[in-house]
């Protein structure tokens, strides 16, 4: 059956996201905030933003507002941006069969822990959407996608992470093709946390590769990164699904290519490179939250406070190697 969907977000991941939905012959409306890509990919059916070299599906059409009247909401927005569209669709009435899915991967620094008292400071988007989406239903999509990779039609796995077989049961029958398929899992807050740390790890593994560390010390530090979420999720209490797209798949896929722009991150600190402060590394902002909720509730969580540690430059490039040898073997 035909479904029509919202596509909020036309960067690399929304365009690529909305193209393949469209080629399953549904009927996708993708949001761009600028008229005038609204006008040139309706005109033209290519996004003269990202993958301009690339035709889009005729299913495709581009608007510069909210449609209600959908079966499904894609969100592929930054990580930064989220709690403000989902602020932003709050006062829309979307129909009761709505379904919800966010692709930004990981959490945000929860602005009401420091008044509330609260310990934790993680804020969850699948916790701030169900606070705001009572009678909605929610998934997260997350897993080693690499949004060209998509557009280009190479083999891809992801995992949609919801409580409701259903809603999961609708996801796959709409995303699922010959070289596309899905996997199932309850456990949404760990993928949440897997999304946002693995794009620490990246950085990690961006670092050995600038010290010609080797490939031991590469595995070393993802099995050092996947203890630390272990630790994180048994703190909080909340379900560990580490073995699938969502978890070991993403940190496997963001901690091994260049391509991911945290990798490249560590690289460059690596070698004593001025980092661009116009590119928008996740890894970044994420270890910074990690790092202080580990020290607000005295987690003992060495590699992530390394990572900041070196960010933020309080360990000199010539100790690197020692220091991070200390905290991985």
């Amino acid at each position: 059956m035909v479904k029509k969907i919202l596509v909020i977000g036309s960067g690399a991941w929304g365009t690529a996201l909305a193209n393949h939905l469209a080629y399953n012959n549904h009927q996708v409306f993708l949001y761009t905030r600028q008229i005038a890509d609204v006008k040139q990919i309706n005109k033209t059916h290519h996004n003269p933003k990202v993958f301009s070299q690339y035709q889009l599906s005729s299913n495709i059409t581009a608007l510069n507002e909210y449609l209600p009247d959908v079966d499904l909401v894609f969100l592929a927005v930054p990580s930064d941006k989220v709690i403000e569209v989902f602020d932003q669709l709050k006062p829309i009435k979307f129909a009761n069969k709505t379904i919800f899915v966010n692709c930004a991967k990981g959490i945000y620094q929860n602005p009401n822990s420091i008044a509330n008292g609260d310990d934790n400071i993680l804020g969850f988007f699948s916790e701030y959407f169900k606070k705001n989406f009572i009678d909605k239903q929610f998934a997260i999509l997350s897993g080693p996608n690499f949004a060209i990779e998509v557009m280009q039609k190479k083999p891809t796995v992801t995992t949609i992470g919801c409580e409701e077989m259903q809603t999961y049961l609708t996801i796959k029958e709409l995303m699922e093709n010959n070289f596309f398929k899905t996997s199932h899992s309850p456990a949404i807050k760990c993928l949440e946390l897997c999304g946002s740390i693995k794009n620490i790890l990246a950085i990690g593994c961006g670092l050995i590769n600038g010290l010609d560390l080797g490939i031991n010390a590469k595995s070393a530090l993802i099995i050092k990164g996947i203890e630390e979420i272990k630790s994180i999720c048994k703190f909080l209490n909340i379900a560990q699904d580490l073995a699938s797209p969502a978890g070991f798949g993403d940190i496997f896929l963001t901690c091994s290519s260049e391509k991911s722009r945290n990798y490249s991150l560590g690289i460059s600190l690596a070698k004593g490179l001025e980092v661009s402060a116009n590119v928008n590394y996740e890894g970044q902002k994420a270890v910074f939250l990690i790092a202080k909720f580990a020290k607000q509730i005295n987690l003992k969580l060495d590699l992530c406070e390394l990572i900041a540690k070196i960010i933020h430059k309080q360990i000199s490039i010539d100790n690197y190697q020692q220091e991070i040898t200390k905290v991985i073997v």
